[in-house]
Parts: structure tokens; sequence; C-alpha cells
């Protein structure tokens, strides 16, 4: 997807959010792990169509980073 690899991008954004999301949420983060959660957000992004399409649009625009830790991140905070 224009030169960056989403799952890298997606564990990227985990990585650098999860302190806080564990810090606001231990109970949850003590069950969960980051690489299953790569998986689980990158089957999101492609069966959302929505996500598909703002991936796509973002890419054709060179904005694809900021608009894949936009969708993680919302993705992450939906699981509360």
């Amino acid at each position: 997807m224009n030169g960056i690899d989403l799952r890298v991008e997606i564990e990227r954004v985990l990585t650098e959010a999860w302190p806080v999301f564990a810090g606001e949420h231990p109970r949850l983060a003590r069950v969960l792990e980051v690489g299953m959660l790569v998986d689980a957000v990158a089957e999101h992004f492609a069966d959302d169509g929505d996500c598909q399409h703002l991936l796509a649009d973002a890419a054709a625009r060179a904005g694809i980073g900021s608009v894949v830790k936009r969708l993680t991140l919302q993705w992450l905070w939906s699981l509360i």
C-alpha cells in the first residue's frame, strides 16, 4: 500500500499506544497482546469497506500513515 507494510504500521501504532491503553485498562491488557491485535486490526481493515476506501484514498495522497494511525487507535479504543 504505497510503500508501507500495513501490518508493520499497525504494529507500530499499537505498540506506541499500548502503555496508555494498558494503564487505563489493566485487566483487559493482561489478556491481550499486541501481536494478536495486529492480526485483528488488519482483518478489520480488510473486512470494512469504509476503512478500505479511507486507506486507498490516503495512499493516493501519500497520507497513509496518519490514516492507519487514526483507524487503528479508533479500533483499539472501541474494545472498551
